[in-house]
């Protein structure tokens, strides 16, 4: 681990826990209803992302790191509904954060490919989104509103994850 990133990762703990004795936690819910804030990401394949692109789409961003372990579920999720509402309309951006070796996503990408995006580098936009746990997943309609934020992986995040995506397809812009 590179000494920049254990100094941010100690930084970003620190930073927790006086949010915490605060009350002031880290909330990625409160984007509930809002519209998507303004992005602009780097795609691993090259050339970017905005919301531009995904006006008039429903879409998920799912922050997720090469370190997480939970987040190799949340993927297995992130390609089932991919595979099953892609050509209804969905788009799934995997937004790779905090990873600690450049080279880490390259690797997982060259073993382990997504035939979704994956865009690099989306520190900013995580802690923006106050998306600390990771993964955190925001499923947004076709209007650009957060409609529903999944932290972590339940037994149920397949099913509650699908219900939206389903409902939010049948949506009229």
């Amino acid at each position: 681990m590179n000494t920049r990133k254990a100094a941010n990762f100690a930084m970003l703990l620190v930073s927790a826990c006086l949010a915490h004795a605060q009350g002031d936690l880290p909330n990625p819910a409160k984007y509930l209803g809002k519209t998507m804030p303004a992005f602009n990401m780097v795609k691993a394949g090259g050339g970017h992302l905005t919301n531009a692109d995904l006006k008039g789409k429903v879409y998920i961003v799912d922050f997720w790191g090469t370190w997480c372990v939970t987040c190799r579920l949340m993927t297995h999720v992130m390609e089932g509904l991919y595979t099953k509402y892609h050509n209804k309309g969905l788009f799934v951006v995997g937004a790779d954060a905090q990873e600690f070796k450049a080279s880490a996503i390259q690797r997982e990408l060259k073993f382990h490919p997504r035939p979704y995006v994956v865009t690099l580098n989306n520190d900013a936009l995580a802690d923006r989104m106050d998306a600390v746990a990771f993964p955190t997943v925001f499923v947004v309609d076709k209007l650009g509103t957060v409609r529903d934020v999944e932290v972590g992986v339940r037994k149920t995040s397949s099913s509650d994850l699908d219900h939206w995506v389903h409902k939010l397809l049948a949506e009229k812009a």
